[in-house]
């Protein structure tokens, strides 16, 4: 599952960084959830249902929030995450999955009015 994926790479993360550290996690949309599931290579990996994952990402969310990481909630647009994919020559799987989001949320935080642009693209 996602969620696992992303407590072992919060798990990981250095604690010896001396700026603000800022984790994005992957928020998927409800309508998008089955398309996710069908272009993921890792299927099995991913809760069935939408309504279970966005239980479990809602605590991780607040359980990493509560550790005093900065984590944002990263908007996914699930055919936008294909391309990116497609782009990289990467399969679509939870390593990619948390890849993107951390670009995202590093073109967020590094130049705003960039990430907004090219969020459209």
């Amino acid at each position: 599952m996602p969620i696992t994926y992303f407590r072992r790479k919060f798990d990981r993360m250095d604690k010896a960084n001396e700026g603000k550290t800022f984790y994005g996690l992957a928020w998927y949309r409800r309508h998008q959830w089955e398309r996710l599931r069908a272009a993921s290579v890792d299927v099995e990996d991913l809760e069935y249902a939408y309504d279970e994952w966005l239980r479990d990402a809602e605590k991780v969310f607040r359980e990493v929030e509560a550790s005093g990481v900065d984590v944002r909630k990263v908007d996914v647009d699930v055919e936008h995450l294909i391309s990116w994919c497609k782009k990289r020559g990467l399969e679509l799987n939870g390593a990619a999955r948390s890849t993107y989001a951390s670009e995202k949320v590093r073109q967020q935080v590094e130049s705003p009015a960039e990430y907004r642009r090219l969020d459209k693209e």
